[in-house]
């Protein structure tokens, strides 16, 4: 039976709780290893603004947040694996390090050998909507307006359900990568491989 809105809001909220569980700590300090840390945490603070949003029915804001929530998590990826010092101090000076989003993810998915892997599969299926939810695009304002009701009341339950189901996926993804460097506890990685499948087989 699939997973409605308000039961997939509910196991979100236990992957909130699990992750702050378990990722307080001390973390390597290099300049690399501090903008990806920057990255993920607004990552997990993106996936806590679209649980509190959910819970308060604005779902417009949640949508568009989603695709914010999907950049944080592949830059913080990409300066952690794939960036080159140069980028680095592009990056650090405010500055465009050349690539754009599905560059990033291709070099991401090459460096860890998953060419075409969930990633780019996630951008190319959706990323198109991702943006019209984020930029006030018509895919958007279609969700926004029946011909007896605006706001809330439009969005379907499915699919607030499969972005809340999207959101945990990329959570506990970037836990992974957080197990990678921090200090405190050496079998987290363990612990966090044990806890996406569980997250998987539940979908």
């Amino acid at each position: 039976m699939a997973i409605n809105a308000a039961q997939e809001y509910e196991r979100q909220l236990e992957v909130l709780e699990w992750m702050d569980s378990h990722f307080r700590g001390e973390y390597a300090t290099d300049r690399r290893t501090n903008i990806a840390l920057c990255c993920f945490d607004l990552t997990l603070e993106h996936h806590a603004a679209i649980c509190v949003l959910h819970n308060t029915k604005l779902y417009g804001s949640m949508f568009a947040l989603f695709r914010v929530l999907f950049e944080s998590f592949i830059r913080g990826l990409y300066f952690l694996i794939c960036a080159s010092e140069k980028e680095i101090d592009l990056f650090e000076r405010d500055k465009k390090i050349g690539k754009n989003f599905g560059q990033l993810i291709e070099d991401i998915e090459e460096k860890i050998d998953l060419k075409g892997g969930p990633f780019s599969k996630l951008k190319d299926s959706s990323y198109e909507i991702m943006n019209s939810f984020t930029h006030t695009g018509y895919q958007h304002l279609t969700r926004r307006q029946t011909s007896t009701h605006t706001g809330a009341i439009n969005y379907p339950d499915e699919e607030r359900a499969q972005l809340l189901r999207c959101c945990g996926a990329l959570v506990l993804q970037t836990g992974a990568h957080l197990s990678s460097i921090i200090q405190s506890n050496e079998n987290l990685t363990e612990e966090v491989m044990c806890k996406i499948h569980e997250y998987t087989i539940r979908n």
